[in-house]
């Protein structure tokens, strides 16, 4: 169907109702489409209602947020000042704390004397321990050898007085002697 629109009224009275049963198309009355109109515009009226109720509540809100930030504005100026001032006994206190952590830095780069001695002296120490710990393994390494020797004794002894006993006793010759 072409886009352009066909004006009804153009048309003689004849025509226009062939041109009404070709095109299916079929003008309107004037009374319709004014009320079709009007229908639209009260329904837009009923949505613009609360659009304007809330445009109202906006400006309302906008006006009693204005007010407040104009009455809080002295009283932000002021903590802000505050802010940006720092009180004198705090710089005294970050200056002191400065001064303390500088003295902390240079002593520990320089090493304090009396950990340095300490560190020695630990070290020593354990130098001294390493030497005890090898000493006693050494005279434990001993006390085993004596004991392995002195059980070797004591079953040599043993074997030589098992004989002699034996043979006192199987020789009655000796065995009078003693009595």
């Amino acid at each position: 169907m072409p886009t352009y629109r066909i004006r009804l009224h153009e048309y003689r009275p004849v025509a226009r109702v062939f041109v009404q049963l070709l095109t299916g198309k079929w003008e309107k009355a004037l009374e319709a489409s004014v009320e079709e109109l009007a229908a639209l515009l009260r329904t837009l009226q009923d949505q613009m209602a609360p659009i304007q109720e809330r445009i109202a509540k906006a400006k309302l809100t906008y006006g009693q947020a204005e007010r407040q930030h104009a009455d809080l504005q002295p009283t932000i100026d002021s903590w802000t000042k505050k802010r940006d001032t720092q009180p004198a006994h705090y710089i005294q206190k970050q200056a002191a704390l400065t001064q303390d952590l500088a003295d902390l830095e240079r002593e520990l780069q320089a090493g304090n004397p009396r950990i340095a001695a300490l560190e020695q002296a630990l070290i020593k120490a354990r130098q001294e321990r390493a030497l005890i710990e090898d000493a006693l393994a050494h005279l434990d390494q001993q006390v085993e050898d004596a004991k392995r020797e002195a059980g070797r004794l004591v079953l040599e002894s043993a074997q030589v007085v098992g004989a002699t006993l034996t043979s006192l006793y199987l020789n009655p010759t000796l065995l009078n002697q003693q009595c």
